[in-house]
């Protein structure tokens, strides 16, 4: 799948300038973007498709409206009516716990079951921590999205148009690229947005919460009923484990 540029951010200025006009049509311009932006030709280029939003002002644009990232950025993931029972679930074994305990035991789990259901070495697999650094967490995420692809560096670097010395140091959270980039990268993979903006939006409940939605069908949507309830009873083990902690 590929995208140009152009598409890109016009699809993401259009969303925002119909969203502006839509839910809050009797609103001036420049004071719905009060506190996201102090520059009006900015945000007619962005709304225009000219230029493309960095993340400070995607997450202040969704933490002033209460919204995902991801609604303005598309990446095309949502949750399936298969998954609405699984999150059920996962909601009444962690529900008395805080988003960010949630968040961690489900990539703990993510990550064990990628150890005992596939092919995929789980040591090549990294841990995210939404405690680490914005690079950190995103180079962390691409490089899993990619060995669960089963995509290799020079096959993203030929989707994305970037060299794979730039993908390598993406994954190792030494090099960083444009809100552009990572946009086209969150649609390759049906990644949210959200998820690799962990470390600026960890207090932000909508965000997380859908964050969590995705992680939990990416652990269990794809297993049989026989291996999910094989999760469910080790996920069980696991929380029991770490409330003696």
């Amino acid at each position: 799948m590929s995208y140009t540029d152009n598409s890109i951010l016009k699809q993401i200025g259009t969303k925002i300038k119909l969203y502006r006009k839509i839910s809050y049509p009797d609103t001036p311009r420049m004071n719905f973007y009060e506190g996201i932006t102090v520059s009006d030709d900015r945000v007619r280029k962005i709304e225009s498709g000219i230029c493309m939003p960095d993340f400070d002002f995607l997450v202040k644009l969704s933490y002033h409206n209460q919204l995902p990232v991801d609604y303005f950025t598309e990446s095309g993931f949502h949750v399936p009516d298969s998954a609405v029972d699984i999150i059920s679930q996962i909601r009444k074994l962690t529900g008395k716990h805080s988003l960010q305990f949630q968040y961690e035991f489900i990539q703990e789990l993510n990550m064990l079951k990628y150890s005992i259901f596939t092919s995929i070495n789980s040591s090549d697999l990294h841990p995210i921590s939404i405690n680490e650094t914005d690079k950190k967490i995103r180079g962390n995420i691409l490089k899993n999205a990619r060995i669960k692809g089963n995509m290799s560096v020079k096959e993203l670097s030929d989707i994305i148009d970037r060299s794979p010395s730039t993908i390598h140091r993406m994954e190792a959270g030494s090099g960083d690229s444009s809100t552009y980039i990572w946009t086209k990268i969150s649609r390759e993979f049906s990644i949210p947005m959200d998820l690799f903006l962990l470390n600026r939006i960890k207090n932000y409940k909508p965000n997380l919460e859908y964050v969590i939605d995705y992680l939990i069908c990416d652990t269990f949507l794809g297993l049989t009923p026989d291996e999910r309830s094989l999760m469910f009873s080790i996920a069980k083990h696991y929380l029991r484990k770490k409330k003696k902690i």
